[in-house]
């Protein structure tokens, strides 16, 4: 089962990056989900 694991910074926005980008929880969440799928989590 493979693991992630991720450097950075949480606000209620979503996940601050290092280079200062903003990735919005839903945007995370469309990026995530076939994984989930696929891993029928």
């Amino acid at each position: 089962m493979p693991i992630l694991h991720f450097e950075i910074h949480v606000n209620h926005n979503g996940l601050g990056l290092v280079s200062g980008e903003l990735v919005e929880w839903d945007e995370l969440a469309s990026l995530l989900e076939p994984i989930n799928i696929s891993m029928k989590n």
